[in-house]
């Protein structure tokens, strides 16, 4: 750790999506300086989604639109925003005798160390890498989110996977592209709802109980796909778009923090919101409510505290 005097803040909360920037905003309408560290950009998984259907409010809207909407609100309020990644936290306790309100503090280090009184990790999930032993050469080729070919035209994309991601992602490419499925298994976890609009498309094709035997560089464009269904089958893709999952996304817990980590949950110091909790409940409303719920604790239990420090 650094030396010297760092930045202070009074709640950093660690990523921009819609558990982050509810609980900032939130925080902020109690008159709390709250900042938002996001290391990409702000709006987290709803940059993938198609339509969100879900939330209130808004009978269907692309994720995007969302996002723009939720980043107008924190403008309104004035919300600070970092764009910067945190790549671990740790916790100090104080020693100083009767000049601070806390007994310890929090240490956010990205390409400094930052101190905080409390934290709200709200970093979201990342895509599963690497469970797919015949992709394990091609990790750097394989695609695991849509952004990089969001725009493409007349390509042929084979997405693995029959979830509602896996699902959302072809209807997005689908009426530019040539569709194919693969799912390893025969049960579709996909939302009825999506279900039937892919069948809508004839241009998507979904082969279910297929093993993958061999999947390859095809020339520097394309890759040559081997898998059975019952027969050899093999398919040449302009690209592989993986959807089997996600796991949470969380900066390295040092040992300082690691060893008061319950304890700091418990004296609410420190909240876990959104998508890094909720395993498969990923939903955005969710996400939010987690945020708005961990900024109302924050305020239940340090509100003069707080007051006294703004």
């Amino acid at each position: 750790m650094t030396h010297g005097p760092r930045t202070h803040h009074q709640i950093a909360v660690i990523g921009g999506g819609p558990a982050g920037m509810a609980a900032a905003l939130q925080c902020t309408r109690f008159d709390f300086k709250p900042v938002i560290f996001e290391k990409k950009r702000l709006g987290g998984l709803l940059w993938e989604a198609n339509r969100v259907e879900n939330y209130l409010g808004f009978k269907s809207s692309p994720g995007a639109t969302l996002v723009q909407a939720f980043c107008n609100h924190l403008e309104h309020y004035a919300v600070p925003v970092r764009y910067e990644e945190i790549r671990s936290i740790d916790y100090q306790e104080l020693t100083t005798e009767g000049t601070t309100t806390w007994t310890g503090r929090f240490l956010l280090e990205s390409e400094i160390i930052q101190e905080a009184d409390l934290v709200i990790i709200a970093a979201g999930t990342e895509p599963k890498k690497g469970n797919i032993p015949q992709l394990a050469t091609l990790e750097s080729d394989v695609l695991y989110e849509i952004a990089p070919i969001r725009t493409e035209k007349g390509k042929h994309i084979v997405i693995i996977g029959a979830g509602d991601i896996a699902f959302d992602y072809a209807l997005q490419l689908a009426p530019t592209n040539e569709i194919t499925i693969l799912h390893r298994g025969r049960t579709i976890k996909a939302l009825p709802l999506l279900q039937r609009r892919l069948k809508q498309y004839k241009n998507i094709r979904f082969h279910p109980s297929c093993r993958l035997e061999e999947v390859k560089k095809n020339g520097p464009d394309s890759f040559e796909i081997n898998y059975h269904d019952g027969t050899h089958q093999r398919l040449i893709a302009d690209y592989i778009l993986t959807a089997v999952g996600r796991r949470p996304q969380c900066p390295v817990l040092k040992p300082g923090l690691k060893s008061k980590e319950s304890q700091l949950l418990e004296a609410g110091r420190l909240h876990y919101c959104g998508d890094i909790k909720n395993g498969r409940n990923r939903q955005a409303a969710i996400a939010a409510g987690n945020g708005i719920e961990a900024a109302m604790r924050i305020h239940d239990l340090f509100h003069d505290v707080l007051s006294e420090t703004a």
